[in-house]
């Protein structure tokens, strides 16, 4: 009834909870070595190896120890959910280009359909341009920028400034019109 040898992860209901976290590290370290080799066979990345151990580590004791059988099974079902889901993430994210960079790039190649006079007048309307946005208000800036350069939704944008999708379309829509008005004065 009292304690557990089966690789430390259950605990006795007697014991202090320091020591308890004590004895859970030292099972999961002892299986560390294990799990690592696990882990590189799945994704054959190590630079995603040791974030993907922490993340093991911080659910087991998230979810406490429970009682198990086969504790060293627990551990790797554990990882397995950890690897499931960090595969269903690599899948999901897009590929993302600096496109402040591609911009940039993308002025020094040669329009041989412009004239000399329509390059001086759109690079001229893009500095105006970025002049404008440098004014706007950061979090219409931010908006802006994840809107236009990066084609984020109303919902991803928000999801990555903390704010809800409405807010964001309220300052994209103030965003806009500052430029709108800004840019008709000429």
């Amino acid at each position: 009834m009292g304690s557990r040898d089966n690789a430390g992860l259950g605990r006795p209901k007697n014991e202090h909870p320091a020591t308890e976290a004590g004895e859970e590290k030292a099972a999961f370290e002892h299986l560390r070595s294990g799990l690592h080799r696990y882990l590189l066979r799945q994704i054959r990345r190590p630079e995603d190896i040791e974030d993907l151990t922490q993340e093991v580590y911080l659910r087991l004791m998230r979810f406490g120890s429970r009682e198990t059988r086969l504790p060293k099974a627990y551990v790797f079902r554990v990882a397995f959910n950890v690897l499931y889901e960090f595969r269903h993430r690599q899948r999901r994210a897009r590929v993302s280009f600096d496109s402040v960079c591609a911009d940039q790039a993308s002025r020094f190649l040669a329009d041989e359909t412009a004239s000399m006079d329509e390059v001086y007048d759109r690079e001229r309307r893009e500095r105006e341009i970025e002049a404008l946005v440098a004014r706007l208000p950061p979090m219409q800036r931010a908006v802006l920028i994840l809107a236009t350069r990066e084609h984020l939704s109303y919902e991803h944008i928000a999801e990555k400034l903390g704010i809800s999708a409405s807010t964001a379309r309220v300052h994209l829509f103030r965003a806009t019109s500052f430029l709108r008005h800004e840019l008709s004065k000429e």
